[in-house]
Order: C-alpha cells, then structure tokens, then sequence
C-alpha cells in the first residue's frame, strides 16, 4: 500500500455547466502513465423552461429535480464506475462582471494586492458587500506591467446554486463562467488571440483571449436589448456587439486588425446561419466553429451542439492539482483555500478511521486476554481440585504458616498505627518553645490528647498557648484561669481537640 499516496488523496473532480435548457456534466481520466486523456463519464439532461433564464435561478425545486436525474442517467466509458461528488461549475455570465487592470512591473504581490482592493471601492458598479470578488495575475503583454483580470458575480445569484448543490451532496471546487471554461478548451490549438461568441438560448457571451488570459468579457440577454429597441433585429444586435467588441480590443491593443479569429460555440443549426453571417458583415476576421471534441469517443452531450466544449473545460480544470489552481473562482472562500480545508478535513477522517481502528483493536486485544486469562485459571482451580489431600505433617505445617502469617499481619498493623502516631509525635516536638517542659502526653483516641507540663513563667505559658493554636493541629486551645494566676513554675494539664487526625495519620 502506497501509504504516501493514501495521506495525499486527491479528489475526482468533473465539470458541470448550467444553460438556461439543460445541464452537462463530464469526468476526464488522465492516464499519467501514458500521458493520454479520455472520458471517465458523462450525463446531460433537458431542462423545462423557465427553471434557469439568464443564468438565474428561478425555480431551486426543479433545478433540484433536474440534477438528481442528471446523476441518475451517468454514463461510465471506463471498467468500473467512478464515484464523483466534486465539480466545477461553470455558469453563464449574465450576472457577473469583469475587468482588466495594470499596474508597474516592479509592484510587489502584497501591493498589487493592496492596490486591488482600492480599486475595487470605485471600480465596481455594484456595492462589493453583494459580490464574490476573485482576481488572477495574468501574462502580461508588456514587459514594464503586470496585469490583473478580476472578476465579481451576485452573491445572492451563486448562493442558491451553492444551497442546491450542498442539499443533495455536491461539492463546488470552483465556479466560473462559460467564458473561461471554453476559453480554456480553444487555447490548447489557438495560439494567436481569438474572439469566442457563446450562443446558448438568448444569451450572448463574448471572449477575447490572448497569450492564455481573458482580455474581454460581455455578456447579454439578446431579448432585453430587441425590447429597449425594437427597429433591431436579433443579427444585428450580435453584429453590432462583436463588431465593438473587436474596436475595443484593437484600442486597448493599439494595433487594428490585430485579432485574427472568431470562434462560435453554440446549437449547430444557429452557429451554423450565424458563421456565413458574420462572415459577410464582419471583414479581416475569419469565422470559425469550434471542433474539440472530435478527438473523444463520441458522447451523448457532444450531439447536435458544440457547447460541450463549455463542460470539456470545467472538466480540464478539474484535473489540475488543487494546490496549483489559482484561477478565477466566484464563491466564499477562494480555491486555495478550499483545498486546505479539505485537505485537513481528508487528514482528519484518516486520523479517524486510523484511531477507530485501533480502539477496535484494542477491545478485542482486551477482551481476549482476560478470556484467555479467566480460562487458565479455571484450569488451575480444577487442577488442584483434583490433586490428592496433603499428608498429615504438611497439613500441620500449613496451619503453622497461616498463623504465622496473621501474626505477622497484626504486627505489621500495630507498626503502621506506631508509625502514625508517631508523625504526631514529631509534629509536637517542632511545636515546643522555651520555657515549657512537657511531662506527660496522653493520647486517648482519634479526638484529642491531654498534654501536661510546667511552665516557668506565665508568659511562657501564654506563648505555648499561642505556638499550639497556629501549629494547625487543634481545633482549639483553652487555659484555665486557675493556671493564670500563678507566676511561676506553673504545673498545667491542658486537654485539646485534634482539626483533623488525618493531617498527620498519612
């Protein structure tokens, strides 16, 4: 057994990504070994409508149904089934909001990070109490800079997918949006910076990705822009927000022309009308349908749409070291810090089962000894009980031994009681004082003494007096009158009572 790989457990983690009609989920195996990546499981189910819009939950009973039939239709590709309770969720970027920042190249990470949280009071267009808040250090096209992509969602939005997931037992590592879960799929073959459109019911969301980090994020609901205008239609509202979206970019860049492509991930059949489309309105840029999942046995969410790749990247996330993964993650406690927690909570289990395991043992070992003990003297017992009567002599000696071992006991009592009595004994020989010689002590019970003597003053009998009542040992010490009144050579009998015997009969 590897105990090292035991203590170090890591979790199996998938990705789930969450659309306004239905909900993915994917497990990827890596093979280290061969250095090869397949599908470990997989499960999609539809949803009715009006359970997600925009990303928004609004119906947590049924999102909750929907989830548990999601788990309930797995699809296990490999020999065994795999148990999954950790994923990555990645929903749609309605109610979140991004932004890029840099700052000089020399700036220290603990400025930087002092820097942020300034920006954060005038760069938000939310109060920061009601977001998430996460921020990444990104390659930076710049020498002289350092560049920082943050991003903040809805605390209240996040909070009911999070109270769904933990009713029936799901644990979020990490949640992001749709943007950088396929952003994350399309780098792996695209080198040079690209625009992806995301085309999920009426939602549109827009990434530029460069050198392996988000430059730009938008994301929209198609129908509330056709209802402010109304003299537009659907291809021109997505026409005209690629179209800024990619000036934008060639602004903040300071090279027009600059992005080379576009990537549509969407329902084949839309994507599809949409690619010739853009093509046509949009020059200079050549438009492309992303094809990732090619490479993977084919698989039930992959059919008649490519928002799979959505799911794929939650999914490649998920294989990442915990220690190691700090990307952009929406939710109380940052993914570092999630990972140490469970980390401790996985130590603390195994301390538990190893303790558990050990008590186990323990009671066994217990029980078995004093079985085998209570059987060995049974034997014993009935192996005397069966031996011959002693002869006579012996007998005689025997009952010799016995008296002679009572006798030792009652003197070994007399010795002890000896012994505590005499501690009293050298308590009263600290306790004397000049000018008092004891003649007699008389030790009558448990109770008390009666002490008797000659004092060659009354003074010094008065500070006998004072010496036995601070010694401790009695409760209280009385002279009689008849003793005060002589000056000399006073002949006195005192009776005390003892505080408490046992100060001095250890």
């Amino acid at each position: 057994m590897d105990i090292l790989k035991l203590l170090t457990y890591e979790e199996k983690i998938g990705g789930i990504s969450i659309f306004d009609s239905k909900i993915e989920m994917l497990f990827l195996s890596f093979d280290q070994k061969k250095g090869a990546l397949s599908v470990g499981a997989s499960s999609f189910v539809n949803m009715p409508e009006g359970v997600v819009v925009g990303g928004i939950l609004k119906n947590e009973e049924a999102f909750t149904a929907s989830l548990k039939e999601l788990f309930s239709k797995i699809t296990y590709y490999g020999k065994s089934k795999i148990k999954i309770s950790s994923f990555v969720i990645s929903l749609p970027a309605n109610f979140m909001y991004s932004h890029n920042f840099s700052f000089p190249a020399n700036l220290s990470d603990i400025q930087i990070d002092e820097a942020m949280k300034l920006n954060l009071k005038f760069s938000l267009p939310m109060p920061e109490e009601t977001v998430y808040i996460d921020w990444e250090q990104i390659e930076s096209k710049y020498v002289i800079k350092k560049d920082i992509f943050l991003c903040a969602g809805i605390k209240k939005e996040i909070d009911g997918y999070l109270a769904v997931f933990l009713k029936i037992g799901i644990t979020a590592v990490a949640m992001e949006f749709h943007g950088i879960s396929i952003s994350r799929v399309i780098a792996l073959n695209s080198k040079e910076p690209f625009l992806t459109a995301i085309f999920s019911n009426n939602n549109l969301e827009l990434v530029i990705m460069e050198a392996g980090a988000i430059r730009f994020l938008q994301a929209f609901s198609v129908n509330e822009i056709l209802k402010l205008d109304a003299g537009k239609t659907e291809k021109d509202i997505i026409i005209d927000k690629i179209w800024r979206a990619i000036n934008f970019y060639d602004s903040e860049s300071g090279q027009k022309g600059f992005l080379k492509k576009i990537y549509l991930v969407g329902d084949n059949d839309r994507i599809s009308a949409y690619k010739d489309f853009i093509n046509q309105n949009i020059s200079g840029i050549e438009t492309e349908i992303s094809q990732i999942l090619p490479v993977f046995p084919q698989i039930p969410l992959a059919k008649n749409s490519n928002l799979a790749h959505i799911t794929l990247g939650a999914a490649l996330r998920g294989l990442m070291p915990r220690n190691e993964d700090t990307i952009i993650s929406l939710m109380p406690i940052g993914t570092e810090e999630a990972y140490e927690r469970k980390r401790m909570i996985s130590f603390a289990r195994i301390a538990s089962d190893i303790i558990s395991i050990l008590s186990v043992f323990f009671v066994v070992l217990f029980f078995g000894s004093w079985l085998l003990i209570t059987i060995l003297l049974r034997n014993i017992e009935t192996s005397l009980q069966r031996q011959v009567s002693l002869p006579e002599g012996l007998l005689e000696l025997k009952e010799r031994a016995v008296n002679f071992n009572e006798t030792v006991d009652k003197i070994n009592m007399l010795g002890q009681k000896t012994t505590k009595w005499s501690g009293l004994i050298d308590r009263l020989g600290i306790i004397g004082t000049s000018g008092i010689t004891l003649t007699r002590i008389d030790i009558g019970s448990l109770e008390g003494l009666t002490m008797s003597g000659i004092a060659l003053t009354r003074d010094n009998l008065l500070q006998f007096k004072i010496v036995l009542e601070n010694s401790g040992l009695f409760r209280e010490v009385k002279i009689p009158f008849n003793y005060l009144e002589q000056k000399n050579n006073i002949a006195f009998s005192l009776e005390l009572k003892f505080k408490d015997a046992s100060l001095f009969l250890k």
